[in-house]
């Protein structure tokens, strides 16, 4: 039993020992990258770690991201019923008063400009979507 201890015991010194070298060898080299590649902004260390920083960064912004495109679109359907109800209301009120100002537009309905910025963005949100999948 004291002899099992006893190898216990130096192997953590071992462990102990090899993380210590580890630490001196990571200081030296961020020490000769530092040397180097100066405050360039290429130094390999840096550029892994902010690398690194991101990776755990992007699911994170990609969530918000797609919530952000998610309120759009709830946003864009909604002031698409508002316009569609205030024009039919409009035109109602029009028949009313017995003038034709709302219909009287150019080109037909006012709102297609809408509408089409609508459908570009449902097409690229469609995009990403397969994009993401």
């Amino acid at each position: 039993m004291e002899s099992l201890r006893a190898a216990t015991d130096r192997v953590v010194i071992c462990l102990e020992k090899a993380e210590a070298d580890l630490k001196a060898v990571a200081h030296r080299l961020e020490d000769e990258f530092q040397d180097v590649y100066g405050g360039c902004g290429a130094n390999p260390s840096s550029v892994l770690q902010r690398l690194r920083k991101l990776e755990r960064e992007l699911p994170h912004v990609r969530n918000e991201c797609w919530d952000v495109l998610t309120a759009k679109q709830e946003l864009l359907e909604r002031a698409n019923c508002q316009l569609s109800a205030t024009r039919e209301l409009l035109e109602q009120l029009e028949s009313k008063a017995g003038i034709t100002f709302a219909s009287a537009y150019a080109g037909g309905d006012p709102f297609e400009g809408f509408r089409d910025a609508m459908a570009g963005y449902q097409a690229s949100m469609a995009s990403l979507q397969s994009e993401e999948h």
